[in-house]
């Protein structure tokens, strides 16, 4: 996803930190997780998920939509 634009450096550096924990978990013999990181590790799955399929795209919109808007002169117009 970094390759192609997706994600930049910190959205790939947190998904590289999740797959190591995920790979403790999941093979790590005698490896214990934490609460703490467990509870991490969830939050920032989550964050990733919600920028990758709600915020990356919304904020495309936004874009969009402000390219379309029509420049504000602060609120009130001039009188001719």
């Amino acid at each position: 996803m970094k390759d192609v634009g997706l994600i930049d450096e910190r959205l790939f550096e947190w998904s590289d930190a999740l797959r190591v924990i995920g790979n403790e978990a999941a093979h790590g013999v005698g490896v214990q997780i934490t609460q703490a990181d467990a509870k991490d590790t969830l939050e920032f799955t989550n964050a990733i998920l919600d920028y990758m399929f709600s915020y990356r795209d919304r904020f495309e919109q936004f874009q969009k939509r402000r390219k379309g808007a029509e420049p504000r002169t602060g609120g009130r117009k001039k009188r001719p």
